[in-house]
């Protein structure tokens, strides 16, 4: 956010007077009055004037009054030019010195041989504020002005390269070349500046320079100005530029690849502005930054500072704005009470504690203060009720309590107001926010207040309302969308997530209707939707619409908006088939119907609309059945497809190869019948794979045929597997678990969640999606899917062979389940490099050996699952081995020690199984060996429905 605009028009205006009081020029020069004109007219003809070519509010067309006719007709040698507006001569000499064409209108393409280049004594040129469509800039200026000491070509339609020619304009005291398309490689940026010496104020903002700013700027004490905003900068700047003793403007914005810190200020600083916002500059303030007496402005917001705010911080009697958002800073904000001239504090996303402090001794001119999320505590100040000139107040999302003041209508001048998230309490009239008339953002949603519907039966017209475009109260008991919303015309955002409300009123359908992009009506007690007169949705420009968790809402799914990008209508009772009109909002990007009563197949048209918008579709947890034969289009945009807990039959469509950005893929608890789907290997970033509980079988492989051809490594980002609950056969492979490179190497990323999207200016993570995995002997449902969760989950199928050293190079898992199959051999110590695993079940095989001392190393471990093998030998005891009960080692006769009773070396007795049937099935057979267990242990078993069944270890016999 650009605090305050930079005004050129002071500079230049100095400039103005500075060169008319120049030192004249040789009397003996060869340029002549009618020379100068011809040359000025020549260029005025070289372009039109176009009212679109320059922005600012004082543009004015200033050579469209030069003509020979305003001069002197009879004597055109002695005729001035001097008179025109934006031209300047030197006062002895008559000679034009200074062309101030800045905001002039002018339209069209300037060359190295245009007449503005025989005006060879010029020593100030501003074309800003111009549009020379696309020209690059005149090598001529270089190389034919070689007196100039100010050249601003800013905001002018320049593109391509510096002409290295401006290199050589050894006087100049003012270079601006900002907000063009220009590039600074030849010269780069040392080159360039090498030779200005006498360089006052260096403007390249917007400029692609890409490089490191050269510690040789240091050098140019002379430099008052500084301003290199989104240039592409990168590695440390060189902190003895701070420290320049004529530096007054530091502008650095927007290169995120700049690293630095602060140095040790003194007091003899010029220093009045200082901007650094979107960069990588770390470290604390110094508390020396107290001496910078002379600082008027201090945004640091979105870098990489951090630790405490210095008290010094108060010290800054001039400072209007100070802007720490988005960074590490911690502690309690410092009193601040000295800063009588502030106007904006930005504070917000930090992780300050305690409570809001006296900001400052008179707040007359504070128009900006926001707090949001950091760690406040506390009541909000009363003497806040002062700050009558305050027009936005931001305390959302900090942990402040008590009730929200009524004195709030005393600030007449707020437009944005937010509270929200924070543990205020109580109740709060609605007509304490309705006496502000400028209020235009409202927000005070999830706090623990009851919102109360004040009725004014007086107030009756839109008049009487502030005209809001953003009204956010969810959570806030509310039975029923209060009366005021019912005169809004104006609202772009109605978000009431989270109240009771049962009923939508009739005027519901007239509010906001040209205007409206976002409706949140989620989690209430809503029993209809739709309009009765229609089941056209009012609201032409609609993009958002959330109606999810309403479960008394039924019948029909309402149809989308056109325009609409994002339409949430899960967790309800909504019934039918999901009709194509659907795909008639072609500009979906994120739709989710889960969690309803939907029959009948999947449109096919949804395959279609992922080529144009559709990023995540999520159908799950529905009754949709048939032929799983969606087509997903070539250029498929999706990244997440949830289509788990319905009836789909056949097998997954090949045509998801087409989507390359897909991340997620959730077809668990359907009918599916198929081989392993090995060629969604080709999806580089498949990072979720669940196909559980359907019926695929045959063997794990990384290819099912010769026709894939796999060009990368396949499932390298896989992170989260889940295969269990088929049919699935066959030993494991050695190649499937190589190629799982995101379970082995910790990629540096801290907790965070899935790949994030940016929906109108709103960022949303897969908070809605959630999958569910073995862990801890139970199913848990996991939303949030964080990176740090990795998981295999090859349970309940029909695995044999052995369990694979490869397993052991997974070192990121955190849940590794293959229980229930009919693995053999014996527990590869390999498994011990798991460090990061907290669930290990492998129960229920038919694994034998002892149980490797090295899986004690597993810190992490909290859930072992080894029950119903063939194990033998002593239990590890140690570490996380000493926590784990005696269900999971039950069931392998052959160990002992803690926490069994069975002491190591103990001999035991027991009775001889009767021996086996001499003519009896298999049946019979497996009956034979089930009893001969339960000599061996004292099992209790019995026959159930034709089923074996154990009471105690819960033994079954698998269906093959």
């Amino acid at each position: 956010m650009e605090l305050i605009p930079f005004t050129k028009s002071m500079a230049f205006s100095f400039w103005l007077l500075f060169l008319c009081a120049d030192n004249p020029l040789s009397t003996s020069s060869q340029s002549t009055m009618e020379d100068q004109i011809d040359a000025l007219l020549q260029f005025k003809k070289s372009f039109s004037l176009n009212a679109t070519a320059s922005t600012d509010h004082l543009s004015h067309p200033k050579t469209a009054s030069w003509s020979w006719s305003s001069l002197d007709q009879k004597n055109r040698k002695t005729s001035s030019c001097c008179l025109w507006d934006g031209v300047m001569c030197d006062q002895n000499t008559g000679l034009v010195i200074g062309l101030d064409l800045s905001s002039s209108f002018l339209y069209g393409s300037i060359s190295s041989s245009s007449s503005l280049f025989r005006l060879v004594h010029l020593q100030m040129l501003n074309l800003a504020d111009n549009n020379f469509n696309d020209s690059e800039i005149p090598f001529s200026i270089g190389s034919s002005l070689s007196n100039l000491k100010s050249l601003n070509l800013s905001n002018s339609g320049f593109s391509g390269q510096v002409p290295i020619e401006i290199s050589r304009l050894t006087n100049l005291s003012l270079l601006d070349l900002s907000g063009n398309s220009l590039t600074l490689l030849k010269p780069d940026l040392l080159t360039l500046v090498q030779n200005f010496a006498n360089l006052k104020q260096l403007v390249l903002s917007e400029t692609n320079v890409n490089s490191v700013v050269p510690g040789s700027l240091a050098n140019i004490t002379s430099l008052t100005n500084l301003q290199m905003v989104s240039c592409g900068l990168y590695g440390e700047f060189p902190n003895q530029i701070f420290l320049l003793p004529s530096l007054q403007v530091l502008r650095l914005s927007r290169n995120k690849n700049l690293t630095g810190s602060f140095p040790r200020f003194d007091s003899l600083s010029q220093l009045q502005d200082i901007r650094l916002q979107f960069t990588s500059f770390m470290g604390k303030l110094p508390e020396t930054i107290g001496n910078l007496a002379s600082l008027k402005i201090l945004a640091l917001g979105v870098s990489g500072f951090s630790g405490p705010l210095p008290d010094s911080l108060g010290n800054l009697t001039g400072l209007s704005v100070l802007d720490l958002a988005y960074n590490s800073f911690q502690g309690q904000i410092p009193n601040l009470s000295g800063l009588t001239r502030l106007t904006h504090l930005n504070l917000e996303d930090n992780q300050l504690k305690g409570e809001i402090p006296p900001l400052t001794g008179n707040l007359s001119q504070l128009a900006r203060l926001f707090l949001r999320d950091n760690e406040l505590t506390g009541e909000i100040p009363s003497y806040l009720m002062n700050t009558t000139q305050l027009t936005h107040l931001d305390l959302s999302g900090n942990q402040l309590r008590g009730s929200i003041p009524n004195w709030f209508s005393r600030l007449i001048n707020l437009e944005s107001l937010l509270l929200g998230f924070n543990n205020f309490a109580g109740e709060t009239e609605i007509d304490t926010f309705l006496e502000l008339k400028k209020l235009q953002t409202l927000e005070l949603s999830n706090n623990g207040i009851t919102l109360l519907n004040g009725r004014n039966n007086s107030r009756k017209t839109n008049e009487s309302f502030p005209d809001l475009s953003y009204l956010a109260m969810g959570s806030c008991n509310l039975e029923e969308i209060p009366y005021f919303v019912r005169y809004q015309d104006q609202l772009s955002t109605l978000n009431l997530r989270g109240n009771k409300i049962q009923q939508l009123p009739n005027w519901i359908w007239n509010v906001s209707t040209s205007t409206l992009t976002v409706l949140d009506l989620s989690s209430n007690s809503l029993m209809h939707f739709l309009n009765e007169r229609s089941d056209v949705l009012p609201w032409s420009n609609l993009r958002q619409m959330d109606i999810s968790n309403n479960q008394g809402l039924s019948g029909s799914i309402p149809m989308p908006a056109p325009f609409m990008v994002l339409y949430q209508a899960s967790n309800n009772n909504f019934t039918g088939r999901i009709p194509p009109g659907i795909c008639q909002a072609d500009s979906l990007q994120w739709l989710d119907l889960s969690d309803n009563n939907l029959i009948g197949e999947i449109p096919q048209c949804l395959g279609n609309l992922s080529s144009s918008s559709l990023t995540v579709l999520n159908l799950g947890s529905n009754n949709l059945e048939g032929s799983l034969s969606v087509e997903f289009s070539k250029g498929c945009k999706l990244k997440m497809i949830d289509f788990s807990h319905n009836r789909l039959q056949s097998f997954v469509p090949r045509s998801l190869e087409n989507c390359s950005l897909l991340e997620i893929l959730n077809l668990g608890e359907n009918l599916i019948d198929d081989i392993f789907p090995s060629w969604l290997g080709v999806l580089p970033l498949l990072q979720i794979l669940i196909l559980r509980s359907n019926r695929f079988h045959g063997s794990i492989t990384v290819a099912d045929d010769d026709t894939i051809t796999i060009t990368n490594t396949p499932f390298t980002n896989l992170r989260i597997i889940d295969l269990s609950h088929n049919g699935f056969t066959g030993a494991l492979t050695s190649e499937f678990f190589r190629n799982l490179t995101s379970m082995k190497n910790d990629t540096g990323h801290e907790m965070r969640y899935m790949e994030t999207m940016n929906i109108d200016g709103i960022i949303f993570s897969w908070y809605d999606f959630s999958i569910t995995l073995t862990n801890k002997g139970v199913f848990t449902l996991y939303g949030d899917i964080l990176y740090e969760l990795v998981a295999i989950d090859f349970s309940s199928n029909n695995l044999e062979g052995e369990i694979l050293e490869t397993i052991g190079n997974l070192e990121m898992l955190k849940l590794l389940n293959l229980s229930n199959n009919d693995l053999n051999g014996i527990i590869p110590e390999s498994l011990g490099k798991l460090k990061n695993v907290e669930s290990l079940d492998l129960s229920n095989n038919q694994l034998t050996g002892e149980i490797p001392q090295k899986l004690v190393s597993l810190t992490s471990l909290s859930v072992l699952d080894l029950s119903n093998n063939h194990l033998s030998g002593q239990i590890p005891r140690g570490k996380q081995f000493n926590t784990f009960p005696v269900d999971s080692y039950i069931g392998n006769p052959g160990l002992c020690g803690e926490p069994l009773s069975v002491k190591c070396g103990e001999v035991k007795t027991t009775a001889a199984p009767p021996p086996p049937p001499s003519n009896g099935g298999d049946d019979d057979l497996l009956m034979w060996v089930i009893v001969s267990l339960g000599y061996a242990s004292g099992l209790v078993v019995g026959l159930v429905g034709g089923q074996f069944v154990s009471t105690r270890y819960g033994f079954r016999r698998r269906k093959r």
